[in-house]
């Protein structure tokens, strides 16, 4: 796999791409949107708290891109992803402490408390997934090799 190269000319995993950048944060946040506007119908209170959490992951998100030219992209992704995921986890929470989780039907028969486990096996598994990415780069970098 080629690595993208950073501004210094040494080997770099990450590099700042905007359709992926966008893509993973829209992405990672769709669910939580599309919970916020379906539970609104019955319990607005509910939709609202929902929309907050997408729209201060999405504000996070943006306010990293546009400090691109002083942000490293690794860091920033990986900021990205855990905010995503915390806001996943505090999604879950808030729909299933008001007792919707049931009417939300997600088609899967996933229980809130599998949910829990599902999003933390996701993003641990990309947080060490991007972590060994860098580290092997990093490697390169320092001529340590693979």
């Amino acid at each position: 796999m080629h690595s993208p190269t950073r501004a210094d000319g040494t080997p770099s995993t990450f590099r700042w791409n905007g359709g992926g950048w966008f893509g993973a944060l829209i992405g990672g946040t769709s669910w939580i949107a599309i919970a916020a506007v379906l539970l609104a119908f019955s319990d607005p209170g509910l939709g609202l708290w929902l929309g907050v959490i997408v729209a201060a992951v999405n504000g996070l998100g943006i306010s990293l891109w546009l400090q691109r030219d002083r942000i490293r992209a690794y860091p920033a992704v990986q900021l990205m992803i855990a905010s995503v995921c915390v806001a996943s986890l505090l999604a879950t929470l808030v729909i299933d402490g008001h007792g919707r989780w049931d009417t939300l039907g997600t088609g899967a028969n996933i229980s809130a408390g599998q949910m829990y486990l599902l999003i933390i096996g996701l993003f641990g598994g990309l947080f060490g997934s991007f972590h060994l990415r860098e580290r092997h780069a990093r490697r390169q970098r320092e001529g340590a090799g693979p």
